[in-house]
């Protein structure tokens, strides 16, 4: 008898109001990169524009600038989730970047998004990128685990 192992959780909180994101095609794809990775803790996405993710930023970090992907481990910094446990972390991710390099790049704004989730999962794991030698076999790992996906289609509307 095969054992079927329960997906990690994902909670989403969405501060987002431009678009429409599709959370449950979002949570759905993020469970197959944790089942891919082998999580077995959960995780929480937050999804907000540039002005928050710069205050957001500024408020963790200390940096008084917008970015597109920020990560907190679990249990020290919890922007939007106080007191949640068994989770890996929180990933915050500016939707306003997510559309504007998708744009950039010609790539579709699904696609965009996912990596950014992606991205965040692994600096979870313990992934970095400021070293170019880093980032490098950083990035491989990213773009292998974006290429399970077949489609983008309906993430953001």
């Amino acid at each position: 008898m095969k054992r079927i192992s329960k997906p990690a959780s994902v909670h989403i909180t969405n501060l987002y109001s431009k678009n429409r994101l599709n959370l449950t095609k979002i949570s759905r794809l993020t469970q197959k990169v944790s089942k891919a990775l082998r999580l077995k803790q959960g995780l929480s996405l937050v999804f907000l524009n540039d002005t928050k993710m710069r205050t957001v930023n500024r408020e963790y970090h200390g940096v008084d600038e917008t970015t597109d992907v920020l990560a907190f481990e679990s249990p020290k910094h919890w922007p939007h989730l106080p007191g949640a446990k068994g989770l890996l972390g929180e990933i915050v991710i500016s939707v306003d970047r997510v559309i504007r390099y998708a744009k950039e790049y010609q790539v579709k704004q699904g696609e965009e998004l996912m990596r950014y989730v992606i991205h965040g999962i692994l600096h979870l794991l313990g992934e970095r990128d400021h070293r170019v030698k880093a980032r490098a076999k950083m990035f491989i790992k990213q773009e292998k685990l974006l290429r399970l996906f077949r489609s983008f289609d309906g993430i953001i509307r």
